[in-house]
């Protein structure tokens, strides 16, 4: 090039064809580093995937790869940052980026919470996060429990595989294995397995080995066996029997098979005691429960003597003409008159009249995680108290009715009406119980609530449980029971059904008929 003035060539400006090819030569080996940082990234990406799948931890080998992997793609988006960011004002393009790092980041945050067994539990009853007593129980582990699942190839869920992943992340001293009987038929052998989905908890106790039997898998069923094989004694429940109570071993409808399966799950050894042979109970009995006898109860005298040395009971009183077991209940504080209990609540959440509903809760150990949840009863007689206190010993109703409920003090006339004078008003007490030192007794009205058709309703199931546990164990009793959704049911009395039809019937299609009467005039101007 020559310079206008002087006619010279000025060695400081480069020639444009030099400037060219120079660009060229840059751009290539500019776009080859991209190329090899691109690949770089995504090479060490996959490699610490890998890493992280197969050690189930981030640790030194798998976070500096990770590491690598990230600086080389910020490099990359560095070097070409122009053309990311003429690509990103195209919607089209920046739609399919956005949405292509997001599935990345949420499939990557997914495997390592899946591999570290952890991750964030957003349900409203934490169905994902393991129960407060299972944590308990496995951060009290001394010496290691082994869980052995015996099923066939292709059976292991990973609902079940999450599970297990959070009890061997809470401690050290668990350790689960599957084992498939197909492959390893001596093993299965060994352990006396005859069938898929076996399930065997083994532990030591005071240097003995413990191994138990898993009928069914849940959290409740396997922290219960660890419980079982690893810690102190097993607390023994008798049902008393002989007066037409009802029974562990029936398996109908009114029978309390179902109870016993659940008592045994939370880590008791329920059997029957009967009564009226002078046999006394016997002394390492943790708790009597008198299950609502029919008849003339047989063992009044066995059962005061065990109260008298101090001993745990539960007591299930069904409504008249069922003895009201009085000359036993009384003394101990409860009154139990010869009365039904009337709930219209009932008729709105689809019973009669005397089935009741307890909806009221007292602030106690018992009833704090039932969160609200109705208890449905079947047929039930009132539980009074004589006083809320009385020495050492206190006493408090555990579950009401609403206050539209009452007790119906001359109910075979047939009529239910409430009777100014005679009856008594809601809200009625269903359960109640009297504590103090050395002594826990509770008493229930029915019986029926806890029966194999009625108990998986609601909360039932988890009332008893939790009632049996504090009686045993006290405040520091374990128990695990399922988390129950905060109830939100809208309960209505009579006037406001009332107005609720009203509303419904009159009113909104009134005012729709009167909105279209109005605009089909306007129209017409």
């Amino acid at each position: 090039m020559k310079h206008p003035s002087n006619g010279k060539q000025d060695d400081r400006i480069p020639d444009v064809g030099i400037l060219e090819s120079g660009i060229k030569a840059g751009g290539n080996r500019g776009a080859v580093s991209v190329s090899i940082l691109l690949g770089t990234s995504l090479a060490l990406l996959f490699l610490s995937i890998i890493a992280i799948a197969l050690r189930g931890q981030l640790d030194v080998f798998t976070l500096p790869p990770m590491a690598v992997s990230l600086i080389c793609a910020i490099a990359v988006a560095v070097r070409v940052r122009q053309k990311l960011a003429a690509m990103l004002r195209h919607g089209a393009f920046s739609t399919f980026y956005t949405a292509s790092a997001i599935i990345v980041i949420l499939v990557l945050l997914n495997r390592l919470a899946i591999v570290r067994g952890g991750g964030w539990d957003l349900t409203e009853t934490l169905r994902h996060t393991l129960a407060s007593e299972t944590m308990e129980t496995l951060s009290s582990l001394r010496e290691p429990v082994e869980v052995r699942l015996f099923i066939k190839r292709g059976g292991v869920t990973g609902q079940l595989k999450s599970l297990l992943n959070l009890y061997s992340a809470a401690t050290p001293n668990f350790r689960y294995l599957f084992i498939d009987p197909d492959i390893r038929p001596m093993e299965a052998r060994a352990f006396g397995v005859r069938q898929y989905n076996t399930v065997i908890v083994s532990g030591s106790r005071n240097g003995k080995s413990r191994r138990e039997i898993l009928k069914r898998f849940s959290e409740a069923h396997l922290t219960g066996a660890i419980r079982r094989v690893s810690m102190g004694g097993t607390p023994r429940v008798l049902f008393t029997a002989g007066s037409g109570e009802a029974s562990v071993e029936d398996t109908g409808v009114e029978g309390f098979s179902d109870l016993a399966s659940a008592l045994a799950e939370e880590g008791f050894e329920v059997d029957t005691f009967y009564c009226g042979r002078g046999r006394g109970i016997p002394e390492d009995t943790d708790l009597i429960i008198v299950a609502g006898p029919t008849k003339i109860f047989m063992g009044q005298e066995e059962v005061a003597a065990y109260l008298a040395r101090g001993g745990k009971a539960l007591f299930m009183v069904e409504p008249s003409p069922a003895p009201s077991l009085s000359s036993i209940i009384e003394p101990l504080g409860f009154v139990l008159p010869d009365a039904l209990v009337i709930d219209k609540l009932s008729r709105v959440m689809g019973g009669e009249y005397y089935l009741p509903v307890a909806t009221n809760y007292a602030d106690h150990d018992i009833t704090s995680d039932l969160n609200r949840a109705p208890t449905y009863f079947r047929i039930a007689r009132p539980v009074y108290l004589k006083s809320s206190r009385e020495g050492e010993i206190r006493y408090e109703a555990l579950a009401t009715t609403s206050p539209e409920a009452w007790a119906e003090m001359d109910f075979e006339g047939g009529v239910v009406e409430f009777d100014e004078g005679r009856d008594r008003k809601g809200p009625v007490p269903l359960a109640a119980i009297a504590e103090g030192p050395g002594t826990r007794t509770a008493v229930f009205g029915d019986r029926d609530f806890v029966c194999n058709q009625y108990l998986g309703r609601s909360a039932n199931r988890d009332f008893f449980l939790n009632t049996a546990n504090y009686l045993v164990r006290g405040r520091d009793g374990a128990m695990i029971t399922r988390n129950i959704e905060t109830y939100r049911g809208i309960v209505l009395n009579a006037r406001n059904q009332q107005y609720l039809f009203v509303l419904l019937v009159f009113l909104i299609p009134v005012s729709l008929a009167g909105c279209a009467l109005m605009c089909r005039t306007l129209r017409s101007r």
